[in-house]
């Protein structure tokens, strides 16, 4: 068998940080902020959400996203987390796909290409009024 990567699952949770022993434990969280910036929610009262829940956005995930990048393109053994941010529009649709890290190896390209594979998600809501969120998904890469 080729070298080993593997993508870690992914968790939704209400934590800012991600340290590394909580991503070897708890795999990917969702960070949230609390700004608002060009009508664009950070913290919503109802979170956007992946059709079909965690389950089915982690599975897309598995599907989508090419692990061997990094191998392919070098990378030394370790982990890699990458940072994507994006902005679930009323529509449900992805947009403003960026990353916050620069580790290299085709990692953060392969996130970005992922996401915009991504079909419509249920948007926000605050005050019962639907609304574009910020969201911001950790993935993490293995090379071992």
């Amino acid at each position: 068998m080729k070298k080993y990567l593997s993508v870690l699952t992914f968790l939704i949770s209400l934590s800012i940080q991600v340290k590394a022993q909580n991503v070897l434990k708890d795999s990917s969280i969702f960070i949230k902020e609390k700004i608002v910036d060009d009508n664009k929610f950070t913290v919503v009262e109802q979170e956007s959400q992946f059709p079909g829940g965690m389950k089915e956005w982690i599975k897309f995930l598995q599907q989508n996203l090419n692990p061997m990048i990094p191998i392919d393109n070098k990378a030394k053994k370790g982990l890699y987390t990458v940072i994507v941010k994006f902005v679930v529009d009323k529509e449900g649709v992805l947009t403003d796909i960026e990353t916050e890290t620069n580790h290299g190896f085709g990692m953060e390209k392969e996130a970005i290409r992922v996401l915009k594979k991504s079909p419509k998600w249920k948007p926000g809501k605050q005050n019962g009024t639907i609304v574009s969120s910020v969201k911001k998904q950790p993935i993490t890469f293995m090379v071992q």
